[in-house]
């Protein structure tokens, strides 16, 4: 069993990192709308995925904040990669989680912030600038969104009838290095009341309930910076089922979240697929 290392740090001390990144969220909310109501400028990154003028200066809007009161922590962002990598402390950032769909005017968009300390999730925020809610919360400190206490009720038995909600990315996201779209269609034959999107709003589904699980797969570490404690502190369960080192990309993982019991039944339909790829 890993040790928790987070109880190293006060409940005082956390409560201070959590109100410190809703302070950056908050400007980064003001950015974003900002720049989606001046015009956005898209572009393309070398392999081929969007990036917006939001994307850009709200990461580097961040990286400021972040030097200016904790210049000894790092840095991890989709944008500008990693700074003092080092560490104990790491603010990992997505600005935009969804790019694609700011860039075409879908308000599903979001920005993700975490803070984690010796590789474990400490605190996490999820904001929704078009919608204005933000989930967030901390280890110890409970997640709320939009100032409510949130906590998932679990199912009262194990047997699923079909009628869960569980939210996954699109098919391709399970071929994105390598073909494991057969566990896909596990997945949506086994629980076929299924929404799909392709940005961190399903995430934030599963941990106010509008959801009751979610399958992420093969997405980078600033995607679920914020999600694992979001999700534990809401009395939900998340559980990685892959890591891997993909050349030229870096670390890539797969993950189900969500309702304990539901959580347990998708996971086991993956790692009992017997042509997977699963790492147990």
């Amino acid at each position: 069993m890993i040790k928790d290392l987070r109880n190293e740090i006060s409940l005082k001390e956390r409560q201070h990192y959590l109100d410190m990144a809703l302070e950056y969220t908050r400007e980064c909310r003001l950015l974003i709308n900002s720049t989606v109501l001046s015009g956005l400028k898209v572009n393309f990154k070398t392999d081929g995925s969007l990036v917006t003028t939001a994307d850009i200066e709200a990461e580097k809007l961040f990286r400021r904040r972040v030097e200016d009161t904790f210049p000894e922590f790092g840095v991890i962002g989709e944008e500008f990669g990693a700074s003092n990598p080092n560490a104990d402390f790491q603010w990992i950032i997505d600005p935009i989680d969804g790019s694609s769909e700011i860039a075409n005017g879908m308000p599903l968009f979001g920005t993700i912030i975490g803070l984690h300390y010796k590789g474990q999730p400490l605190i996490g925020v999820i904001d929704h600038p078009a919608f204005n809610i933000c989930c967030y919360g901390g280890y110890g400190l409970g997640t709320f969104c939009d100032g409510k206490r949130t906590m998932l009720v679990d199912f009262e038995n194990d047997h699923f009838d079909g009628t869960e909600r569980i939210g996954t990315a699109t098919r391709s996201n399970f071929m994105r290095y390598g073909d494991d779209s057969h566990l896909f269609d596990k997945l949506v034959k086994a629980h076929p009341n299924v929404r799909i999107y392709f940005c961190c709003y399903i995430h934030t589904c599963a941990i106010n309930g509008s959801l009751d699980a979610t399958v992420e797969w093969n997405i980078r570490i600033w995607d679920i910076a914020a999600t694992r404690v979001l999700v534990e502190e809401a009395g939900g369960k998340f559980e990685l089922i892959r890591q891997t080192e993909q050349p030229g990309v870096g670390t890539v993982y797969c993950a189900v979240f969500g309702k304990p019991k539901l959580v347990a039944d998708i996971v086991k339909i993956l790692k009992d697929t017997p042509s997977s790829k699963i790492v147990v």
